[in-house]
C-alpha cells in the first residue's frame, strides 16, 4: 500500500525518532537495474523489521510505501512472522531524506552520497538518452555506496567483536 510522502508539520521528536530508527534499521541504495542491455539507476531507501506496528507507524506519518512478507531464508528463524517493510523512491526518498539526513549519525555520508546523487541527476528513470559520461558517473554513485555499506557493515562488525571482548 502506498500514500504520498508527508514532510511537513512533524515534531522534532517524530523526526528524530525516525532518524534513529532508520539510522539502525534503514537502508539507503541506488538500485541498478538492467532492460535490454541498458542499465538504470535509481534511489530507494527501507526499513524492514518484523515488529509490525513500528513499520506501520511510520508509514501512517510519513507516508511513503508500507508492506508484509515472509521472508524465507531471512532474517528471522522459520517461525513464520513477516517481515514488514516501509519504502520510498526517486523523489519521494529524497524528500524523506532531505528531512532526516541532518538527524543521521550511522548512514549519514550514504544520505549526504544519494542526496548529491538526485541533485546530478534528477528523480526520473534515465535510460537510452543519457552521455556516456552521465552513464560512467552514475555507475561511479552506485559503487560508492555499495562501498559506503561494506565500511559501515564492517565498523559493525568491529564493534560486535569488541563487545565480544567485554564478556
Amino acid at each position: 500500500m502506498k500514500k504520498p510522502v508527508i514532510t511537513e508539520g512533524h515534531t522534532d521528536i517524530e523526526i528524530g525518532y525516525f532518524a534513529g530508527l532508520f539510522d539502525g534499521e534503514g537502508s539507503i541504495g541506488i538500485k541498478k537495474t538492467k532492460q535490454e542491455d541498458i542499465y538504470y539507476y535509481g534511489l530507494r531507501i527501507a526499513i524492514k523489521m518484523l515488529h509490525q506496528e513500528t513499520v506501520f507507524s511510520i508509514f501512517k506519518c510519513f507516508g511513503g510505501g508500507f508492506g508484509t512478507y515472509k521472508k524465507e531464508n531471512g532474517y528471522h528463524p522459520e517461525d513464520g512472522k513477516y517481515m514488514s517493510s516501509w519504502y520510498c523512491n526517486g523523489a519521494d526518498a529524497n524528500e524523506i531524506l532531505k528531512l532526516i539526513t541532518p538527524h543521521l549519525c550511522e548512514k549519514k555520508e550514504q544520505a549526504e552520497l544519494a542526496l548529491d546523487y538526485i541533485k546530478t541527476f534528477g528523480c526520473g528513470k534515465a535510460g537510452p538518452h543519457r552521455t556516456e559520461i552521465d552513464k560512467q558517473m552514475q555507475e561511479l554513485y552506485y559503487l560508492m555506496m555499495r562501498q559506503l555499506k561494506v565500511e559501515n557493515k564492517n565498523t559493525s562488525d568491529k564493534i560486535d567483536d569488541i563487545d565480544d571482548d567485554e564478556e
